[in-house]
């Protein structure tokens, strides 16, 4: 029996689990609760390999990696071995394309896709070539093998999942699909055209997939699985609201510490989690960026595997070029996991002197509070002039505890900071 035949007839109600090798859903108790301990946090070091590289593990460890995020690895020796290195939390990976039969040594991507209005099979642009159909949300085939894949990362180890390309079924629109007869049979069901209204359609369709996935994963493992998503430069539109956090990419263009700023007025309102991975090889601009995220209270990948875009090879950062930031970021642990919005302004804490040479240098304040402290952090908004600058410190109510430079060594009389190597400084206060 075919899975596409086995979807129409069992409708997931019992035999599409054994065919797919899943257990039967147990159905969720009402104990089981989201185990937030999993979301990553502003003192969280996140690492990735996509396919399970071994020789990434030292490189992890060496710049205090405590995660693997985002891999596509269900090899159980490396993600043990990833335990023993020290990260602690892993995330398995699922998207729009899972082969047939996960795992297969020669994958196919035939069941469950999107088609054109012709019946060709939809590809996503920058896969062209590599025959990886997109699936269909409509479709109960890839509702099965979608399961199939989560699972397998779960059972390998992994202790919650990345959707990458969420939109998939609305992003498609653009490239033709879906008119399968299941989408044929969505817009019936939603009294729309799928001539007229196809991108409406999607957006209804991959709402009720999502949901529908979750539940069934869900009462698969009797417990709610947490998963994040690729909401693509940090986007917070739907269907990022339907998943726990997200981690993203952030194209090239979109790389300034002002849009990385302009994110988190938002993330804030709505509680929201990220972590960003860049898609730039330029070392200064990553360090800026991965300080930015972390100070305004989101996380960071460790700029290692990026994927740079369609042909371009992937990024492999040095870790010499990293060490220091993340170390610092591992010095301040819960002053910025712990963060909260401070009701100081930049002017309330410095002196006027202070502000301008802010200013004339193109430095940035995110000032944030803990407990009865507050945390000031001190970034450069784009890449400065070479050469030192006075860091200036507060007005009397204020005194100064220390302040962190150089990647983590502490101190309470570092005066200046030289622009040439150093993107991040944080002076720790509190009122006399």
């Amino acid at each position: 029996m075919s899975i596409s035949h086995l979807s129409r007839r069992a409708a997931l109600v019992g035999g599409g689990w054994a065919m797919l090798g899943l257990p039967k859903a147990a159905g969720l108790s009402e104990s089981a609760l989201l185990d937030k301990t999993i979301i990553p946090t502003a003192s969280d070091v996140c690492f990735s390999s996509r396919f399970g590289d071994p020789k990434a593990l030292p490189i992890a460890k060496a710049l205090g990696a405590n995660r693997l995020d985002w891999t596509y690895s269900t090899n159980k020796d490396f993600l043990r071995q990833a335990k023993i290195f020290g990260l602690n939390v892993i995330g398995g990976t699922i998207n729009m394309c899972p082969p047939d039969i996960p795992g297969s040594t020669r994958p196919t991507y035939l069941r469950g896709r999107q088609q054109n209005y012709r019946g060709d099979f939809i590809v996503a642009p920058w896969m062209s070539g590599e025959g990886r159909n997109w699936g269909c949300v409509n479709n109960p085939d890839f509702l099965l093998i979608l399961l199939h894949m989560a699972q397998n990362a779960l059972s390998a180890g992994c202790d919650y999942l990345q959707f990458d390309d969420p939109a998939g079924a609305v992003q498609s629109v653009s490239w033709g699909g879906c008119w399968c007869d299941f989408c044929r049979a969505a817009a019936k069901k939603y009294g729309l055209s799928l001539k007229n209204q196809m991108l409406d359609i999607q957006k209804r369709s991959l709402l009720d997939f999502i949901s529908n996935f979750r539940q069934k994963l869900d009462e698969i493992n009797g417990k709610r699985i947490i998963i994040s998503c690729n909401n693509y430069n940090g986007d917070m539109g739907e269907p990022s609201t339907a998943f726990d956090f997200g981690i993203c990419e952030i194209q090239e263009d979109n790389c300034s510490y002002i849009s990385i700023k302009s994110l988190f007025n938002n993330y804030r309102k709505k509680e929201w989690m990220q972590v960003f991975t860049f898609r730039t090889g330029d070392v200064y601009l990553n360090r800026l960026l991965i300080s930015a995220a972390h100070a305004l209270g989101g996380s960071s990948i460790i700029p290692w595997d990026i994927y740079m875009g369609s042909g371009r090879p992937r990024f492999f950062g040095a870790t010499e070029d990293f060490f220091d930031v993340y170390a610092q970021v591992r010095a301040l642990g819960p002053l910025l996991s712990g963060a909260e919005e401070a009701n100081y302004l930049p002017e309330d804490i410095l002196t006027a002197d202070g502000l301008n040479t802010l200013k004339r240098s193109g430095m940035e304040t995110v000032i944030r509070s803990y407990g009865t402290l507050t945390i000031m952090h001190v970034l450069p908004s784009n890449r400065p002039t070479e050469g030192e600058i006075p860091l200036p410190f507060p007005k009397v109510p204020f005194k100064v505890n220390y302040l962190m430079s150089r990647g983590g060594r502490s101190s309470s009389h570092i005066q200046r900071m030289s622009l040439s190597s150093h993107t991040w400084s944080t002076v720790v206060m509190e009122k006399r």
